[in-house]
């Protein structure tokens, strides 16, 4: 553009330059307009579609993109040189200077370039090659001669005198001393001192050696009491052979597992490990059990990747073991562990194909696997035998695999199935793992509520827009006609209606989400108050939860029902509420009083 080669920075443009912009591009329509909003350059380059259209009037779609186009231009243009700007300012003034003259003067700067190359040759001859004594290789011949030297020295005289009163000592002779260089006033001086000190060493053997040594090594004048012990416990204890450790340390992490002191449980499976090690071999089938430990002990801190190394080091000590009905029983649950592990660390596919070998191998261990024409949804269908409650923890394990990925409906059917073995197994309801179980579909359902909760909100905004689209449209509609404006209306009514079914559908499923949630925590809360007393923590807490839950859900089921009812009939929401609260389970509701917390019997 000619007004940029003019003027090459918009940002600084007055009302003059903009005038003559609108010129160039042929919309001097718009001059008032923009004169009356004081448009300069700095605004111009901010402006947008929406303030063209609303501030300054420009309601024509192509002047519009016209002037953004033009806009987007000037914009960069602006940025680029407020850069350069900023740059130039960055740079110290007397380096400007420089850069200046340099430009002014480029042979200038070449010659001091090519005379600092001749000073650093000039150094470096001066350096290296005009001394005759100081040649490149000088410091070479320098170094292997003084090698050379002490080579061939003769050793001194000292270290003679020494190994001579070495060999005086071995033989109990007198040393005879071979002066082979040194002064022989002081040679013969040092080998009379030698020969009095060997003398005095052969008379007194304890004379070299301190008191202190000489104490130690003297024979106690009288015995030690019969009740006093020398040894400390803790070295006697480890000192112990490993099989007497192996029973200390299996009563020590009894009593850790009890405490729930997991930093020291894994301290005492590591040394169960080390001993099994000295005892037995490196891949005896006790190594499988104590990594396999190790690593769900890990897995309660939290520590993933620790806790799948010590599973895949169990899963491989046990391959090489006979496979035995243990063993198959212990593959089962390491996998199921490593499957575990990498769900937490996001890796699903890895955790499904795991989770599915363990499965398999878990069916064909129980015998449910005989017939190889049976399909996948006929075992799934069937209920297997879980003797020892392998096959009900694995389905746990593929619960939180769905549930991290979001498919509550498949994670509910596996805590479902779980739940199923444990009552087969259980010989009484209030069993501790049940009540776990209703705690983990209650936590899904919540999940899952919270999920319908969003989508009910997406549904709920697009219904409430395209009913008010409607209106619009039939008041400002109304007494014309419009080609195809039926057909567009029975599009948006069919639109509505499709969203008026999913919105009345999502309300349905989160209502009887609700009551399943409260179902659910409720029977938990009954376990854990008979297993462990009303006054246990665990059953305060969960308590507190069924309460604040009961009251969170009244207060939004009334307020749908207040929201939904006429003026006229909103007296009757609190009897509705009430009975709905009932068909679910839930007696004894106080509803005018909704704020406090609420325990369903």
């Amino acid at each position: 553009m000619e007004l940029l080669r003019q003027f090459p920075k918009p940002q600084a443009w007055k009302k003059e330059e903009v005038e003559a912009w609108l010129e160039s591009l042929g919309l001097s329509l718009y001059l008032p307009a923009f004169e009356a909003a004081g448009v300069e350059g700095a605004d111009l380059i901010l402006l947008d579609a929406e303030q063209l259209k609303r501030r300054l009037g420009v309601t024509s779609l192509g002047h519009r993109t016209k002037m953004l186009k033009s806009i987007a231009i000037l914009r960069a243009k602006a940025g680029s040189s407020m850069r350069r700007e900023v740059q130039e300012d960055l740079i110290d003034p007397f380096q400007r200077a420089r850069m200046t003259m340099d430009k002014i003067y480029p042979a200038k700067l070449r010659i001091e370039k090519k005379a600092a190359q001749d000073e650093k040759i000039v150094d470096a001859r001066a350096k290296f090659w005009t001394p005759e004594d100081r040649k490149m290789r000088g410091a070479e011949d320098l170094k292997t001669k003084t090698l050379e030297s002490k080579r061939t020295r003769p050793p001194s005289a000292s270290k003679q005198l020494s190994e001579e009163r070495l060999k005086a000592i071995d033989t109990k002779g007198i040393p005879t001393v071979q002066l082979a260089m040194g002064h022989g006033r002081q040679v013969a001086a040092l080998a009379l001192r030698g020969q009095h000190r060997d003398a005095h060493l052969q008379l007194h053997p304890d004379a070299n050696r301190s008191k202190f040594q000489r104490k130690q090594e003297k024979p106690a004048s009288r015995s030690p009491p019969l009740d006093v012990s020398y040894e400390d416990e803790e070295e006697s204890e480890y000192l112990q052979p490993p099989s007497v450790r192996l029973e200390i340390i299996q009563e020590r992490i009894k009593k850790l597992n009890e405490e729930g002191n997991f930093e020291e449980l894994i301290k005492a499976w590591v040394e169960y490990s080390a001993c099994v090690r000295m005892q037995h071999s490196d891949s005896h089938p006790l190594l499988v059990r104590s990594h396999f430990h190790l690593a769900t002990t890990y897995l309660r801190l939290k520590m993933i990747v620790q806790a799948l190394f010590h599973f895949k080091a169990a899963d491989n000590i046990n391959q090489l073991n006979p496979q035995t009905d243990e063993s198959l029983a212990f593959r089962c649950r390491i996998l199921e562990g490593m499957g575990i592990c990498e769900t937490r660390l996001g890796n699903y596919q890895s955790a499904h194909s795991l989770l599915g070998t363990a499965k398999k191998i878990c069916m064909r261990r129980i015998g449910k696997t005989g017939d190889s024409m049976a399909t996948e949804e006929e075992e799934e269908d069937e209920v297997p035998d879980d003797p020892d409650g392998t096959v009900a923890s694995l389905y746990v394990a593929m619960s939180d695999l769905y549930s991290a990925q979001k498919l509550f409906d498949d994670a509910m059917n596996y805590l479902v199935k779980a739940w199923e073995l444990k009552e087969a197994r259980s010989s009484s309801h209030k069993d501790p793992q049940i009540g776990k179980l209703y705690t983990a579909m209650g936590t899904i359902k919540r999940q899952q509520l919270k999920q319908m909760t969003e989508q009910f909100h997406v549904v709920d905004a697009e219904l409430e827009s395209s009913l008010r689209n409607r209106a619009e449209i039939e008041r400002k509609a109304e007494g014309i006609e419009l080609a195809g404006l039926e057909q567009d209306m029975f599009g948006l009514d069919k639109d509505i209606a499709n969203l008026s079914r999913q919105h009345s559908e999502l309300q349905h499923n989160m209502r009887v989400c609700k009551a399943e949630i409260i179902e659910h925590m409720n029977e938990a809360r009954k376990i854990v108050q008979e297993t462990k007393g009303a006054e246990h923590p665990e059953t305060e807490k969960i308590t507190e939860l069924v309460g604040k839950l009961c009251s969170k859900f009244l207060e939004e089921e009334k307020d749908a029902i207040m929201r939904l009812k006429p003026v006229n009939k909103r007296n009757s929401a609190d009897e509705e509420v009430k009975e709905w609260f009932a068909n679910h389970g839930v007696e004894a509701l106080d509803v005018s009083n909704a704020s406090l917390p609420l325990v369903p019997n």
